[in-house]
């Protein structure tokens, strides 16, 4: 038979097999060549194929000896669609799909996760088209290794005469697959936290994962979870246990708190500094996962029943690169505020401008005639300065800027931090005042009073005090002109060992 780019990595794929397997399913077994090699294991295998003829040339193939070697097990092989079969729920100890699962719809995963037993494996094998630069150089690399292969695989058939014929001739269905590999990875992340993906030669990817030990969903040793306790780390995923934390609050007290890892959400960009990772928002009673690239902010709702379901993603262009300045995402996710170092700026999903209020350089300067030309300044220093927060209910974006604003106009008054509040609408600045800092980094703690906010301010550095403020907003009328005003604003001074 003519190279086969899915027998090559047959014993790649065994390698996975983990400890003490006993039980495994072969999803898309086509002729069944690799779920007898699994069989010769001494594995019980149940192998499925959607192709009656496929699966008819797999069992005369068995009869007749052909496999992968000594081994008195034969497949359980049956004509089904992974996708309209019940899989038995936390039972096999691996799963593998070579070549087969562009042919059903991603998310199929989903229920071969279930079937998994504790510490079960799941291996694909999968196809994607070229569509990249990369994909193209991989692709480059292959083709003449790929000539050399096949060159090779036909001269030994013709010596020795074992072209295939009968059963041994009969090919699988083919399907061109559609999805690309930078989309399987992102997916995989969603539907299978704590996955490796990687690229093989031959226009091929590696999948693996393992579910885990004492908790996910199928495992019934830990009820509640659903799939795998994974943290992000430089963008691959780490598996972590479930342990339960027991802490004592008080020697002499029977208080105690108890922690379990219930699900784990994989984070959309790789990072390196904590300060990059991920975040889980909870709002109005609905969770999010909010992460900011170099090029947008990622929002994903998780199902409130599920956290490790994504039922929905959201993603905001940034005005400017990950480190400079902070954001916030309004409660409706519709609406993400920027503050970087002269400006902040709304924008929708679209990446379209909603507004911006100007202010002066938390650097000094007095404005910037173009976007970007603070990044390759050194004295630009500040770039990370400045912060930005929604109200409880989205009406209102609190902000802590460099002051005065552009709209002041030329002699405005000294250069002074000032803490505004806005219309989130328009981004009228409806009320404002100074904080007594210059140039300090903040945060702010939404409270859920949609008309108070807390300010934490902090210069930070040799026992230079910290600050921490408290507005509250009074009542915006638009409709009668009442003015929104910060009608109480209380500050406190910390030493800086106490932030």
């Amino acid at each position: 038979m003519p190279f086969d780019h899915n027998d090559h990595y047959h014993r790649l794929l065994l390698r996975q097999l983990p400890s003490g397997c006993r039980t495994a399913l072969d999803v898309g077994c086509g002729t069944g060549r690799f779920a007898r090699r699994l069989a010769a294991s001494g594995i019980e295998v149940d192998a499925l194929d959607p192709s009656a003829e496929a699966i008819e040339a797999a069992r005369e193939l068995t009869a007749a000896g052909a496999g992968g070697g000594p081994g008195d097990g034969a497949p359980n092989f049956r004509h089904a669609d992974v996708t309209r079969s019940e899989l038995p729920r936390a039972h096999y100890d691996f799963v593998s799909c070579l070549a087969s699962l562009h042919h059903v719809p991603f998310d199929t995963v989903r229920a071969l996760r279930k079937s998994l037993a504790p510490g079960g494996v799941l291996v694909v094998l999968g196809c994607y088209p070229e569509k990249s630069r990369t994909d193209w150089l991989w692709s480059l690399a292959a083709v003449p290794v790929n000539a050399v292969a096949r060159a090779l695989v036909a001269l030994t058939e013709r010596l020795r005469g074992t072209a295939p014929v009968g059963p041994g001739a009969v090919r699988a269905p083919v399907k061109p697959p559609t999805m690309t590999y930078a989309e399987t990875a992102r997916e995989a992340a969603v539907l299978l936290p704590g996955a490796r993906v990687r690229r093989l030669l031959f226009w091929r990817y590696l999948l693996v994962y393992r579910a885990p030990v004492a908790a996910g969903d199928g495992n019934p040793a830990a009820p509640g979870g659903d799939g795998a306790g994974a943290r992000a780390r430089n963008g691959a995923e780490e598996t972590v246990a479930a342990p339960e934390h027991r802490h004592d609050h008080d020697r002499d007290s029977t208080m105690t708190v108890t922690a379990r890892l219930v699900a784990t959400c994989a984070a959309p960009f790789p990072y390196a500094r904590p300060d990059d990772g991920p975040s889980v928002e909870v709002t109005a009673g609905r969770r999010r996962l909010v992460q900011r690239g170099d090029a947008e902010v990622v929002v994903r709702e998780l199902d409130r029943s599920d956290p490790a379901r994504v039922v929905a993603e959201t993603r905001f262009p940034t005005p400017w690169p990950r480190g400079v300045g902070q954001y916030a995402v309004a409660p409706a996710g519709d609406l993400a505020v920027f503050a970087g170092p002269y400006a902040l700026r709304a924008v929708d999903p679209s990446g379209a401008l909603r507004w911006e209020v100007r202010h002066r350089c938390w650097a000094g300067c007095d404005g910037h005639e173009a976007d970007g030309e603070h990044l390759s300044s050194r004295e630009h220093r500040y770039g990370g300065r400045g912060s930005v927060a929604f109200s409880a209910d989205g009406a209102l974006v609190w902000a802590h800027v460099r002051g005065p604003l552009v709209q002041d106009g030329p002699g405005a008054g000294r250069s002074t931090d000032e803490w505004l509040v806005l219309d989130a609408t328009d981004g009228t600045v409806l009320a404002r005042t100074e904080t007594g800092t210059a140039a300090v980094g903040s945060f702010h703690v939404p409270h859920p009073d949609p008309q108070q906010m807390g300010l934490s301010l902090g210069e930070g550095q040799d026992g230079t005090p910290c600050g921490g403020a408290a507005g509250t907003a009074g009542p915006a009328s638009r409709s009668t002109g009442s003015r929104t005003r910060i009608s109480s604003c209380s500050r406190s001074a910390l030493p800086a060992t106490d932030c």
